[in-house]
């Protein structure tokens, strides 16, 4: 699996400078490149142009785990319930919890 992400630079006539992971191509002069811009699609968002880099996160991805969390605290609470062993499959409580794991 290849780890490495390339990154997009945006920068705002304010002088607020960010990298992500989508972008816009763009063609001026005979020049042509591509420029970050965010959408639904992206995933990956740093400001630069404070005393450190800070990584934003995606309001759908922050629901998205929240969601998450939510739903491995309702398991939790089910495994109480049913008292199933953490390792039985047949139990429908680990196996959604399974699940979950691989959506996280």
């Amino acid at each position: 699996m290849n780890a490495t992400k390339r990154l997009y630079h945006h920068k705002t006539d304010g002088g607020a400078e960010y990298l992500m992971d989508t972008f816009i191509p763009w063609k001026h002069n005979g020049k042509s490149g591509k420029e970050g811009r965010v959408t639904d699609k992206t995933r990956i968002l740093i400001r630069l142009d404070g005393k450190y880099p800070e990584l934003i996160h995606n309001a759908a991805e922050k629901e998205r785990a929240d969601l998450l969390a939510g739903l491995i605290d309702l398991l939790d609470v089910c495994h109480c319930i049913n008292g199933c062993a953490p390792d039985d499959m047949s139990c429908a409580s680990n196996r959604a919890a399974a699940l979950i794991a691989r959506l996280s």
